[in-house]
């Protein structure tokens, strides 16, 4: 036995344990949740090198929770791309610009739009009716011009718009730059390299605020053409948007492309930005569980601000372009009972700029080619004629120039062997013809004057 205790020596006493008194608050999923993928936070940084609005007001990107990762995915791109990828600035600002497909009497078939364009954005989403498929939203994109923006106020105006926004910037700035002040006071190394960090990312972005960082530009010369042209957007979850203008204001809005701006002040900043952004990315996930409670709740304050802050810099960009910009001229025509009545309605009751003066429903393939739908293209065509002559000279007799259009219409379409079915449809057009008419001229539908035969039912 005492070979035994020489070789293999036992402690005296028994084993013991004693627990560690940490009243140190941690929050671990913060450290992840500070990195997580976040929409907004994509959007933010698009916004932020995009500057759509420049001229006016200036984007102030939040480090919200996520901001960090699009830095840390662009550098990842250039770390990786090939000699003749895209600039990987232009993949990241992709996210803003969304690809619409749309039916047109022009070559294209993709239109882009700038989510960032709140206005047109909102008009492109506009709230549907419960017959969502019959209804039909007109924008003419000539306001889309700088000649063609209107100067004036909503809201909050210019100036206090733009201060707010510098406002937001700074005080998340303020809030980053006391981190770093109470971690060095502290002498917490942890707290003090995750605040340096997202510091040095906020100058990042506040240089990036002030450069012109993305150009818009359009390939190709556009031919000056006044002649109307149309492009027509089936949204998928219903309702039909219709993009009205100048073949020569689509055709620009159609070729603009991004150019990323390649002076050696703008690449430095672009380097910057996604050095110090990977940096705090990183340190968001080494540093959090280091640090003190306290600097963890403060830094928590940061993002929640930041979140906060993001949100209200989107309400403030929106009044601020709405007053700088002016608004698009549009036109909604909602709660249609069939698809004819809601075509029948923009081609006459809209108001001249908004009117679907032109289009070809049969040609974009909208409606079926049937001759009864050719005349009625004709009838309307000729009626927007009228239209046109009365409010250019007027002496017009519209209400018995509208009566002779639908007659010829009936005649055309209602001829003995015609089928019933093709008949009902023909004089429910008419009906829906004589109430347009009378809805633009401020009237009332005579009675008398529509067809003996009830509307059919058809959804059509």
């Amino acid at each position: 036995m005492g070979i035994f205790s020489r070789d293999f020596p036992f402690p005296s006493g028994g084993p013991s344990a004693t627990l560690k008194d940490d009243n140190d608050v941690t929050f671990d999923p913060l450290a992840v949740a500070a990195v997580l993928s976040n929409p907004r936070a994509d959007l933010s940084a698009a916004r932020l090198y995009l500057q759509l609005d420049r001229k006016n007001y200036r984007w102030p990107h939040t480090m919200m929770i996520g901001g960090t990762l699009p830095p840390m995915n662009t550098l990842v791109a250039h770390l990786s791309m090939n000699v003749t990828s895209i600039h990987p600035a232009i993949t990241m600002c992709g996210i803003d610009i969304k690809l619409i497909p749309v039916r047109s009497d022009m070559i294209f078939k993709e239109f882009p739009i700038n989510q960032s364009n709140y206005r047109l954005n909102d008009l492109v989403e506009f709230r549907s009716s419960q017959i969502a498929g019959n209804d039909f939203m007109v924008i003419n994109m000539d306001d889309l011009d700088d000649k063609a923006r209107r100067k004036h106020k909503l809201g909050m105006g210019s100036w206090p718009g733009r201060i707010a926004l510098q406002v937001i910037g700074f005080a998340n700035g303020l809030l980053l730059l006391t981190g770093v002040a109470f971690s060095a006071l502290t002498a917490d190394v942890w707290a003090g390299t995750l605040f340096f960090f997202y510091a040095l990312h906020w100058v990042a972005s506040t240089f990036i605020t002030f450069s012109e960082m993305i150009r818009t530009n359009v390939k190709g010369s556009i031919v000056p053409d006044q002649n109307l042209r149309y492009a027509v957007y089936q949204r998928p979850e219903g309702g039909t948007v219709i993009f009205k203008g100048k073949k020569e204001t689509l055709e620009r809005w159609a070729r603009e492309t991004m150019e990323f701006n390649k002076k050696t002040r703008v690449i430095f900043f672009h380097w910057f930005w996604m050095i110090s952004g990977t940096m705090a990315a990183v340190s968001s996930v080494a540093c959090m569980v280091n640090m003190r409670g306290y600097m963890q709740l403060g830094f928590l304050a940061v993002l929640v601000y930041s979140s906060v802050a993001e949100i209200a810099a989107t309400q403030i960009s929106r009044r601020l372009q709405a007053a700088s910009r002016g608004e698009f001229s549009h036109q909604l025509v909602d709660n249609n009972i069939t698809r004819t009545k809601g075509i029948i309605r923009g081609t006459i009751e809209n108001y001249p700029k908004c009117r679907l003066k032109g289009l070809n429903w049969i040609a974009l393939e909208l409606l079926p080619n049937w001759p009864l739908y050719q005349e009625m293209q004709q009838m309307l065509a000729r009626i927007n004629e009228l239209q046109e002559e009365d409010e250019k000279n007027g002496g017009v007799d519209m209400e018995v120039e509208v009566d002779k259009a639908i007659t010829q219409f009936l005649a055309e379409t209602t001829k003995p062997g015609t089928d019933p079915a093709k008949i009902l449809l023909a004089n429910r057009i008419s009906d829906e013809t004589r109430a347009a008419w009378a809805a633009a001229s401020g009237g009332e539908v005579d009675e008398k004057s529509k067809a003996p035969i009830k509307l059919a039912t058809a959804n059509v």
